[in-house]
Parts: structure tokens; C-alpha cells; sequence
């Protein structure tokens, strides 16, 4: 992975992660008819994909044709959004590099990262490395 400018590693010295305490599945669905329970819905011309807590998964198990389970979702609280180029992209380098596989999802104002929970702590110490803080809410 390439030095990280001066800009982008202060972003992430103060941006810092929120562990959250549930396991997430990675679905794909026929359809959602309640999204409001789910982390996130998405509908695109060729699917509906959910993501859901472990004890959301019920609610949908009649609709789902393909998952994947189980995963950790970070919560990175950017601290200058829509304003540092490669923000993401040093975060999945850094954990490609280290052979973890990631899904990222952002939304207005904050980045997500789903780790497989097998990958958990190495992905935490590869963030650790960049300079990320986690916090505790």
C-alpha cells in the first residue's frame, strides 16, 4: 500500500469506528415487504439485497435466494465526509492487503464495513495499523 498523504491520514487519526455487538447476514431476496427492521434494503433492476441482523433473519426467510453469514458491522464516523479522497479506498487496501475480504456500504454521512466474523480481529489490528481509533458508544 502507497504513504498515505498528510490530509487523508489525519482524516482517519480522527474518524474514528464503532464495533457494533450483532452478527449480519448478506442477503438476496425476492422481495423485502417490511424494510423498516432491516440495517439496509436495497432494490436494483436485477435484485433486492438486505442486509439484517442475525435476529432480524427470520422476518425474511421465505423470500431469501442466495446469503452469506455471518459478519461484523463497523461504523466509521468520518470526520470530514464528502472531503478526503481515498478514504475508502486505504481502508480496503489495507485489509485486501491482508487478505480479508470486505463489502462497504456508505450512506450520506457515514461508511460501513462488513467483516466476515472469522476475519474480525486481524481486521481490527489492520485498522488499528492505519490509525483508526475504535470507540465504545
Amino acid at each position: 500500500m502507497k504513504e498515505l498523504s498528510p490530509t487523508l491520514q489525519e482524516t482517519i487519526e480522527n474518524s474514528p469506528f464503532l464495533l457494533h455487538p450483532l452478527r449480519y447476514a448478506v442477503l438476496k431476496v425476492a422481495k423485502c415487504p417490511n424494510p423498516k427492521p432491516h440495517f439496509l434494503v436495497t432494490h436494483e433492476t436485477e435484485e433486492v439485497s438486505v442486509i439484517t441482523t442475525e435476529e432480524k433473519l427470520d422476518m425474511l426467510t421465505s423470500q431469501i435466494l442466495q446469503q452469506q453469514r455471518w459478519f461484523r458491522l463497523l461504523e466509521f464516523r468520518m470526520s470530514t465526509p464528502f472531503e478526503t479522497p481515498g478514504f475508502l479506498a486505504a481502508i480496503a487496501s489495507k485489509l485486501a492487503g491482508c487478505q480479508l475480504n470486505i463489502l462497504l456500504v456508505s450512506t450520506f454521512s457515514k461508511d460501513w464495513l462488513l467483516l466476515r466474523e472469522e476475519d474480525l480481529e486481524a481486521g481490527l489490528n489492520s485498522l488499528n495499523e492505519l490509525g483508526f481509533q475504535q470507540v465504545f458508544s
